[in-house]
């Protein structure tokens, strides 16, 4: 079968954790991500994100995102249904809804790609948090990302400038082969 000639969606691995599943976007994740996305405490945090955001936000995010050949972008599903999104392109990047904060379900999500990640490749991964970000801060640090720098970046939802924390992994720290 053809997800993509069916869905216009291009696949992507699908991952496994002890809670989660990590899985292609489909179009019926949209009101869950409207939920999401239109909640200040998660979009304030995000750069790329406009807000409000509408459902043809969620359809660009799906034609032109999710078809990008440099990224992958999962849905994070949990028995209960969608609950995030985690991607990988440039850099990793994450967002959680906020009735699933606090329960390290975007630590188990992002560990879980940061596997995937150096089991096929050598480079190492970058990431960035808004800088007052404590939760997001936390998720890196525990998977041991290291502060390389802070920049600027204008967050799309408010069209103004913030501060973001940039923090990079290596393949041999995230291997622990390296202090």
């Amino acid at each position: 079968m053809d997800l993509h000639a069916q869905t216009g969606i291009k696949p992507v691995p699908t991952l496994q954790t002890e809670r989660l599943m990590l899985r292609t976007f489909r179009h019926d994740d949209a009101p869950v991500v409207l939920n999401a996305l239109n909640n200040w405490d998660v979009t304030q945090w995000l750069t790329r994100v406009p807000f409000p955001y509408d459902e043809t936000d969620f359809a660009w995010f799906l034609a032109e995102m999710c078809n990008d050949p440099d990224d992958c972008i999962w849905a994070i599903d949990s028995a209960d249904g969608m609950i995030g999104c985690v991607s990988l392109g440039d850099e990793l990047g994450y967002w959680l809804h906020p009735a699933r904060h606090g329960h390290g379900l975007m630590t188990e999500a992002t560990r879980c790609v940061c596997d995937w990640h150096f089991a096929q490749s050598d480079a190492a991964l970058v990431s960035g948090y808004h800088v007052g970000n404590g939760p997001s801060s936390a998720v890196l640090t525990k998977l041991g990302f290291v502060a390389t720098h802070v920049d600027r970046a204008v967050r799309t939802s408010r069209g103004n400038t913030v501060d973001i924390q940039r923090v990079r992994l290596s393949k041999a720290k995230w291997r622990g082969n390296d202090g």
